[in-house]
């Protein structure tokens, strides 16, 4: 936002700069290299119409926006994010992490069985479509249409996702919410909530010099401006504990592994060999399938339950198991 008249002359400065820096790209790679120009001006081109648009704002001139501005935009900001010095590593981790977010908040949207849940979460991958210049900028693309729906649903996968993630940033944005607020729901709500509060405190890459994420969602329908939502430090460590809170209240679960080390006078096993984890499962079983349990040991099964973790540990209540 410009404010005055040497701010405004500021960003006339900057919007010269940045112009010139296009040019002289251009300059570089053309006519050999459209493709590598395509890529490495998006950011350019996206930075000089904000600007733009900010300068016009100002003047009062009506605006503007590129007609081929980027679905999602991620910022990293803070005095050591910048392109050419931040981690390669990093930047993957942050592209990684968003997208890893918005799958586990649609599977649990859609996750009426396990079939259901990975096919939502197959939909939700975005592709890269850029990279800008100065503080890291990543631009991603809205997954293909028709691999963006499940029978049954009107809303694309993604969208609905995203709507969840956003709501989770603007709650865990809030400093006058209280930490417990979100905790409170039933262990079948507490599935998305979970996923969605996870999601918003791993957005943030937690790395000395970066302060914050912005995440830039392009217009939609009526919409003037884009949804613009800045993802802090502060903001991700409360997403984090509440995501704590939300997993030691209990979410309903389903795991699929092999029954080892029943205890049958304490009702206790392992859960062993789930995908992706190698640590053991704990859990306990109600007496009702007690008559079960006595017959599992070492077969793989799919158990359906309350997971609870607290201090690192989790611990797994089933209520119905049957064989994989």
């Amino acid at each position: 936002m410009i404010r005055d008249d040497a701010e405004l002359a500021a960003a006339r400065r900057h919007l010269s700069e940045l112009e010139e820096g296009l040019a002289a790209l251009r300059l570089q790679h053309l006519p050999g290299s459209p493709k590598t120009v395509e890529l490495l001006s998006r950011g350019y081109r996206s930075e000089i119409a904000d600007l733009t648009d900010t300068i016009h704002r100002y003047l009062g001139i009506p605006t503007c926006r590129l007609p081929d501005e980027a679905d999602i935009t991620l910022r990293i900001k803070g005095r050591d994010a910048e392109l050419g010095q931040f981690s390669a590593a990093a930047i993957g981790d942050c592209l990684r992490h968003f997208e890893n977010g918005i799958c586990g908040i649609a599977a649990a949207q859609h996750g009426e069985n396990e079939a259901s849940a990975s096919r939502a979460r197959r939909a939700c991958r975005f592709p890269l479509t850029g990279v800008g210049p100065g503080s890291v900028t990543l631009y991603l693309a809205n997954p293909l249409p028709e691999k963006n729906q499940l029978p049954g649903f009107d809303e694309p996968v993604a969208d609905r996702a995203i709507q969840a993630l956003t709501d989770g940033i603007r709650w865990s944005s809030d400093m006058s919410r209280e930490l417990g607020g979100p905790a409170m729901a039933d262990a079948t709500r507490n599935v998305l909530l979970f996923q969605v509060f996870k999601a918003v405190g791993e957005l943030v890459p937690r790395h000395r010099g970066v302060d914050s994420v912005e995440v830039r969602l392009a217009r939609r329908g009526d919409q003037v401006e884009p949804d613009v939502l800045d993802v802090s430090q502060e903001t991700g460590s409360r997403a984090r504990q509440w995501a704590k809170r939300i997993a030691a209240a209990g979410i309903r679960t389903m795991e699929a592994g092999v029954v080892r080390a029943i205890h049958l006078d304490n009702r206790t096993f392992q859960l062993r060999g789930r995908d992706g984890k190698t640590r053991p499962l704990p859990g306990t079983f109600p007496p009702s399938l007690f008559p079960v349990f006595v017959d599992l040991l070492d077969k793989r099964v799919k158990a359906v339950g309350i997971l609870r973790s607290r201090s690192g540990k989790e611990r797994f209540e089933v209520e119905s198991v049957e064989l994989a």
